[in-house]
């Protein structure tokens, strides 16, 4: 019996172990997380972070008038309207760090419609515009997966049109007929090791509602939620058996001990 317990708990060890592996590759969740509506999209930002959509510009009053707008002129001029192409715009309490999260669509995304659906013409048309958007300040343009969702990832450097320095990291896909682009700044004249980490996290909670052969991404992101719960769960209970049948196995141990010693002291009784 003691044999079998000891093989089981063994077993339910790595169990455990492999449970544990399998956690630790999902991407970790981030504070402030914020979706908004038409087109659907989901994204988490550090706790520090001053999140704004068009629905909460009222309750950020004091923000915007820190960083010289009022409600009305940061709808108008960089939101672009009520219809305009930023949906979620984060930054530090100084400003000099954004995320921008944009989505529009214009005659090549709605031609094309998903990323997946690119021709060779239209792949390399698409990417010599992402790469001309830069001009000679690209510093790297390669691919990523956000998600489930295909993305090209670019970094690079630059001055405003005031002549200030500016770094960026921008990650670009096509979905449901639209661009979606995360993009984010700083106000530094490189992108540092630290830039490019932020900016990656951020990307890592991009969910987009991409409809795909009638499944959408947010389908699989529930799918994967529940995967990760049930995980979870199974953690739990299984570090619950190991500890009870330790317990179990040393409370065995001392009885087995104790009716050793009785055997024992009754033979040298005898």
């Amino acid at each position: 019996m003691m044999k079998h317990t000891n093989l089981l708990r063994r077993a339910l060890f790595f169990v455990l172990l492999f449970a544990l592996c399998a956690l630790s590759l999902m991407p970790q969740a981030m504070a402030a997380a914020i979706t908004v509506n038409n087109p659907a999209i989901t994204a988490s930002f550090p706790d520090d972070f001053v999140v704004l959509t068009r629905s909460n510009l009222s309750q950020n009053r004091a923000y915007l008038e820190h960083i010289g707008h009022t409600v009305e002129s940061f709808k108008r001029v960089v939101m672009e309207g009520d219809e305009g192409p930023l949906k979620i715009y984060a930054a530090s309490a100084d400003n000099a760090n954004q995320f921008h999260i944009k989505a529009y669509g214009n005659d090549f995304s709605g031609l094309v419609g998903d990323i997946d659906s690119l021709t060779d013409a239209q792949r390399t048309e698409m990417e010599n515009s992402l790469k001309a958007s830069f001009d000679s300040g690209l510093l790297f343009f390669g691919k990523a997966e956000i998600n489930s969702v295909p993305f090209y990832r670019l970094g690079a450097k630059g001055e405003t049109s005031d002549k200030k320095p500016y770094c960026a990291m921008q990650y670009v896909t096509l979905a449901n007929g639209k661009y979606y682009v995360l993009t984010y700044y700083n106000s530094a004249a490189g992108l540092s090791d630290a830039d490019i980490a932020a900016a990656d996290k951020v990307a890592a909670s991009l969910n987009i509602n991409r409809k795909t052969g009638g499944v959408t991404d947010t389908a699989v992101s529930i799918v994967q939620s529940i995967v990760i719960f049930a995980g979870i769960i199974v953690l739990f209970v299984t570090g619950i058996y190991i500890v009870v049948s330790i317990i179990g196995d040393v409370r065995e141990r001392t009885r087995q001990t104790e009716r050793e010693k009785l055997v024992i002291k009754r033979r040298t009784r005898r």
